[in-house]
């Protein structure tokens, strides 16, 4: 178990610089903030209120890839997260001048990179 996230480490480190559409599905589901290498790699649903973070991939299905496409989560794009339940089971986020709430379920599958 260790020697894969070692390499998964590895692996993340090397095609972060790249950005390439070859970072496996995975991987990501169940990661949280300290599972990453680069500590500015997060997922979505770890965001606390007030941060801000740029999106790096979009790992939904694609239904709701879409959905979240059409609503402004676009590569690149910054999103701030404004507001979350006690229980963190749902939480707003402002993409675009526009504040969208979003399911813990959902925001966990959007890989961000947190902007300082």
């Amino acid at each position: 178990m260790i020697s894969k996230k070692i390499e998964f480490y590895k692996y993340i480190y090397t095609d972060f610089r790249t950005m390439t559409s070859s970072l496996p599905y995975y991987n990501y589901k169940n990661m949280n903030r300290d599972d990453c290498l680069d500590s500015r790699l997060a997922l979505l649903h770890t965001v606390s209120p007030g941060d801000t973070v740029s999106i790096v991939r979009l790992q939904n299905t694609d239904d709701m890839k879409r959905r979240l496409t059409d609503l402004g989560f676009i590569k690149g794009t910054s999103v701030k997260c404004v507001l979350k339940t006690r229980n963190g089971a749902f939480a707003a986020y402002l993409v675009r001048d526009t504040v969208i709430a979003l399911r813990k379920e959902d925001a966990a599958d959007i890989l961000v990179e947190m902007l300082w």
